[in-house]
């Protein structure tokens, strides 16, 4: 009872302000995120497997999966799905394919208004067979009853979605996306996908259509429960973290990996400092430099919002957080001065319109950083 008491004041301080009343913003349990991530837990991937240590409703929703669809383990779709597991198809594949699929007279299909890779890049991490997986998805969710499944379960989904939507009425700043990095999303949505079976996996996704509007995609892991045994999220400054996170990946990935270039210089200094923390940051699921430089600036510009927000910060001041120090003890021993340097660009926005306009200065930070680490190892 004290956590859900906890949580009621934690919104009513908010609701006063009610930041968020505006946004074009959704959260919801998606059908075709349900169906997928099942898919995977039934193949044993252990991204996706059986949680030892769940309880309440969600232990619940553990216990029903295994006795729903136990009869199905020797379905084609789980046979197509292991070939593809076994060529790396896991984590977040599944969630770029979930949003990429529209229900279309009770079946699964690839949209093909939005102008995506999938078809095109991924079809081949997935053995060529991404169309033919589709297929037997749609033999899965027909001899499975996944729909009554689905709607059974709706009572398990509706507390995690409206823990969701009262800490994103409340906490979540559409606006610092566009001021921050100086880009509008054009006629943009931003929606999150709970996901219950992700566990503590969470994945920032972007849909590009045709017409050029963006949807943007924030897929949260839902894993904990309040006093009374319904799934949530708490505390309050974890969801809206990671959804800022997530959320934030479709704003910087592109800077990073989309330019030749830059790729490059981040690729020279990456391949320098990665070594450093490698252990430490596989541990986590993250496996490349690629991971690393992605993910600290990412983690920084999280850090500005939190910054920027008075009540956010005030909640931090009486938890006793401390956001860059865990950030290094995860592995970014730089995060202090990452963060200092977007204090920069946030001070001189008139130079810096844009944060892809100051990336050079963010490369120049990373060839630094490892020219130090360098010659600090050097001299040891």
């Amino acid at each position: 009872m004290k956590t859900r008491i906890l949580l009621s004041l934690l919104l009513f301080a908010l609701s006063v302000n009610n930041i968020c009343a505006q946004n074009n913003i959704k959260s919801q349990v998606e059908e075709s995120a349900e169906i997928l991530s099942i898919i995977w837990r039934l193949i044993g991937s252990p991204e996706y497997a059986k949680r030892d240590n769940s309880t309440g409703l969600i232990k619940k929703y553990d216990e029903l999966i295994d006795s729903h669809f136990s009869a199905f383990k020797d379905h084609d779709a789980l046979r197509i799905a292991k070939e593809c597991r076994n060529n790396g198809i896991g984590y977040g594949d599944l969630m770029v394919l979930a949003i990429h699929l529209n229900k279309e007279n009770g079946r699964f299909v690839l949209n093909n208004e939005i102008d995506i890779y999938l078809k095109k890049t991924d079809n081949k991490r997935w053995n060529g067979q991404l169309e033919a997986f589709v297929g037997k998805l749609n033999g899965f969710y027909k001899d499975t009853n996944f729909s009554d499944f689905f709607n059974s379960c709706k009572y398990i989904y509706t507390p995690a979605e409206e823990s969701m939507r009262q800490i994103l009425q409340n906490y979540m700043n559409l606006s610092w996306f566009t001021d921050f990095y100086g880009v509008a999303i054009k006629d943009g949505t931003f929606n999150v996908v709970i996901s219950m079976v992700n566990g503590p996996q969470n994945y920032g996704l972007k849909v590009i259509h045709n017409d050029k509007t963006e949807t943007l995609y924030a897929v949260l892991g839902c894993h904990d429960i309040d006093s009374d045994g319904n799934p949530c999220f708490f505390p309050v400054i974890k969801p809206i973290f990671l959804s800022v996170h997530e959320f934030s990946h479709s704003f910087c990935n592109p800077l990073i990996y989309d330019n030749d270039e830059v790729y490059k210089e981040f690729e020279k200094s990456g391949e320098i400092i990665f070594p450093l923390i490698e252990e430490k940051i596989k541990a986590q699921g993250y496996s490349s430099w690629r991971d690393v430089q992605g993910e600290a600036i990412v983690r920084a510009c999280v850090i500005n919002y939190f910054k920027k927000s008075p009540e956010l910060s005030k909640m931090i001041a009486i938890f006793g957080l401390d956001l860059i120090g865990e950030e290094v003890k995860a592995g970014y021993f730089w995060m202090e001065d990452l963060v200092k340097k977007l204090d920069e660009y946030d001070q001189n926005r008139d130079i810096y319109p844009t944060l892809e306009s100051f990336i050079p200065q963010i490369v120049d930070f990373y060839n630094k950083l490892a020219a130090d680490t360098q010659k600090k190892n050097q001299n040891k």
